[in-house]
């Protein structure tokens, strides 16, 4: 089972996609934002992670394809078909898994994510990334306090929020190593090819400071519909913009949802 939350007193549904060993409470100054009370904000905790079970069959279930489908049951469960979907890292991911299959997906907007291609069958990291995944901490059991002191550090630039610590040591122990495994196998869907040929508006919001990913990578993507017609830049702010620039993120947020709205409405 997977957990959720969900805040606002609209129907309109903006279904919120977390990273590698975090969880929901990323977004909690978006959840807990008065800017955001007309949409039905869902945040999901991804299997392994948050309040969410483990994995019942990990080599499944810990790889693109398979925590797409999660994701996308959940929806379904709880009767949503179009969402707004926004996808921070490893969620940026999930979420152009699901938009290959998720056909009625309304909107998307990636933050964090660079959508890779393939080469030789295999996912190319190094095309968007600059670090190698592998440079993740315990990939093979779950993090300790220090270890997951370290990694939120690394991510979200100098804080020590207990939250974040607690999530990154509560995620399944099998999972990173399952989902790196996966990744260089080729699991997945070819990213790039998706974005480049999606009908749907895609918006990215970069933060100028993110040390992980590639910025340059995203000024060669061929996006036929991107919004505004720019990648987004958070000043001040690295992997996480959210989280360290939340006033202007929400801004950004708050305007990719009303042309999302108007755009619905439209087509």
């Amino acid at each position: 089972m997977l957990a959720l939350e969900e805040v606002g007193q609209g129907h309109f549904p903006v279904v919120l996609i977390h990273g590698n060993s975090s969880s929901r409470d990323v977004f909690r100054k978006q959840l807990d934002n008065g800017l955001f009370t007309d949409y039905r904000l869902i945040a999901i905790d991804l299997p392994g992670h948050g309040r969410s079970e483990d994995a019942v069959n990990p080599a499944e279930t810990y790889t693109l394809p398979g925590l797409a489908g999660a994701v996308s049951e959940v929806l379904e469960n709880i009767g949503v078909s179009d969402p707004v979907v926004l996808g921070w890292s490893l969620g940026g991911h999930i979420a152009i898994e699901m938009l290959a299959s998720f056909r009625q997906m309304r909107a998307l907007l990636l933050c964090g994510t660079p959508p890779i291609g393939k080469h030789q069958g295999k996912n190319n990291m190094a095309e968007g990334y600059n670090n190698s995944p592998r440079s993740l901490p315990a990939p093979d059991r779950r993090m300790n306090e220090s270890e997951a002191r370290s990694f939120v550090y690394r991510i979200w630039r100098g804080t020590g929020d207990d939250r974040l610590i607690e999530a990154a040591m509560r995620t399944d122990g099998r999972f990173r190593r399952r989902l790196l495994d996966s990744s260089l196998e080729g699991s997945g869907v070819n990213q790039r090819k998706i974005v480049e040929t999606a009908q749907i508006p895609i918006g990215v919001i970069n933060g100028a400071d993110d040390t992980l990913i590639k910025a340059e990578f995203f000024k060669q993507l061929l996006f036929p519909n991107l919004w505004e017609r720019q990648i987004h830049i958070a000043q001040n702010a690295g992997h996480a913009p959210f989280w360290e620039q939340p006033k202007e993120f929400n801004q950004l947020l708050s305007r990719f949802l009303s042309f999302a709205q108007i755009s619905s409405k439209k087509s």
